[in-house]
């Protein structure tokens, strides 16, 4: 991966989407399903793109809330904490 593709995916990651999602982003990538330990082999082509288009969408809507939230929006705060809440119940449920 070049230096502006990690910076993505360091990007991507930022925005509080678990390991699956982001190696289901990142599919043309095997060394990142690898390096996070994510079988992506239940997906075709077609449900990958359809995947990370829905995943971009909500990027831009996670960036949004994490903007607002740096800026001092107690609401945009509490959501973005709920993110995060939620992306690590999703990796704890993952690694049982």
């Amino acid at each position: 991966m070049t230096d502006d593709e990690l910076k993505e995916l360091e990007d991507f990651a930022s925005f509080q989407f678990d390991d699956a999602e982001i190696a289901a982003m990142f599919h043309e990538y095997p060394e990142v399903a690898e390096s996070l330990e994510i079988d992506l082999s239940e997906y075709d082509r077609i449900q990958l793109c359809i995947l990370r288009g829905r995943l971009r969408s909500e990027a831009e809507t996670r960036k949004a809330i994490r903007d607002q939230a740096k800026q001092g929006s107690t609401a945009a705060q509490k959501l973005f904490m709920d993110l995060i809440q939620k992306r690590k119940q999703n990796e704890e449920a993952e690694q049982q």
